[in-house]
């Protein structure tokens, strides 16, 4: 196979792979909130944004960790930072049962420990937190997306439960390689390995998460598979039913798998004693992504947008051309177009939405 057609079949197989989680089922397990993205260990990022979702999954029953958001980035080389918002629903019940709540997760970690050597691959970080419990636009937010793929749309009241308690985190990583790439051919131009990782996150309020998985893991110039058995660990989310569920349900063993292509990560997590799933598309940008050989600017330029919690999607492309100034002028022309799409939900109000192109629609 050519060089050429490689670098269109890896792509495509990535998001056929992509595709073909997304079928019919049930959410179940995310993230734990306030922890640092689940990653392949051949990355190292410094900025990272997660969007967890039933959708990325072979769910697409809005219940439990109905979705979830997360930012991080590396403050030092050695400093990170981490902010999580996860939406948590109860749908599946009567409709006087059904209820909702958000967590809000601010977490600042410190890499005590970073061992990269041939082959091996070793890091532990360690951290504070806070976490708060209450209404974070979470229905907005969901609404919000709703509306942008013209799903059905629902008003689910919130819990009275608010809270938000100090928290300590840990979480350690280690990867060793097993055999490494024997040639050019595509087949056998892959580093096969094992990646151990496992943490917990407490608060003072009495919530306990944990996490350990063992991962295959392959490998080669900007593309990981990995698969592997996951467990996690839930206790002491007795402050209202809506917790309480959704710690139950991702009490779990899983199967996870994974695919990164450069930037893009994807990610499902299928737990094993049901048809329960949740998915996680990350974007990410590290040493290992950049590119650092543009030194001038390009004549077209593209950029996709997603604004929350007014959810809106838009899309914009630039076409410089110089048409009355000379090379020389710092100024330039340029034709700009772009596209906005999206139903944002009217502040709390989910009967009544604002229409990005004609006012308030119900």
């Amino acid at each position: 196979m050519s060089e050429a057609r490689l670098r269109i079949a890896i792509p495509v197989a990535c998001w056929v792979t992509f595709l073909a989680l997304v079928a019919p089922g049930v959410a179940a397990a995310g993230e734990i909130s306030g922890l640092p993205s689940h990653l392949p260990p051949t990355v190292r990022p410094d900025y990272l944004y997660f969007l967890g979702n039933d959708f990325v999954a072979s769910g697409t029953s809005d219940d439990y960790r109905t979705q979830q958001i997360m930012v991080a980035g590396r403050i030092s080389e050695s400093w990170l930072a981490v902010l999580d918002q996860s939406i948590l629903t109860r749908e599946d019940l009567d409709v006087d049962d059904r209820a909702r709540i958000d967590t809000m997760t601010l977490s600042l970690g410190y890499e005590l420990l970073r061992n990269d050597t041939e082959g091996q691959r070793t890091s532990l970080a360690a951290g504070v937190a806070l976490r708060s419990i209450g209404n974070y636009a979470g229905e907005r937010i969901q609404n919000g997306f709703h509306r942008l793929v013209a799903s059905d749309t629902d008003a689910i009241p919130y819990t009275d439960t608010r809270e938000t308690d100090p928290a300590a985190w840990f979480l350690v990583e280690h990867y060793r390689r097993l055999s490494a790439a024997s040639g050019d051919d595509f087949w056998r131009n892959w580093d096969i390995g094992l990646w151990a990782r496992a943490g917990a996150f407490g608060s003072a309020g009495g919530n306990f998460d944990g996490i350990a998985g063992l991962y295959a893991v392959a490998s080669r110039p900007a593309l990981d598979l990995w698969l592997g058995l996951r467990r996690d660990w839930r206790r002491g989310y007795g402050q209202d039913f809506v917790l309480q569920d959704t710690a139950a349900e991702e009490d779990k063993f899983a199967v996870s798998f994974g695919v990164r292509f450069g930037a893009l990560v994807i990610e499902t997590v299928q737990r094993i004693d049901s048809a329960a799933s949740y998915g996680q598309i990350s974007f990410l940008s590290s040493p290992e992504t950049r590119r650092r050989t543009h030194r001038s600017p390009a004549r077209f330029e593209g950029q996709l947008s997603l604004q929350i919690p007014h959810v809106t999607f838009q899309a914009a492309a630039r076409w410089h051309r110089r048409l009355f100034t000379s090379p020389q002028s710092v100024w330039g022309e340029a034709a700009f177009a772009e596209i906005r799409g999206g139903q944002p939900q009217l502040g709390r109000n989910a009967a009544l939405f604002v229409d990005t192109k004609a006012g308030i629609s119900r």
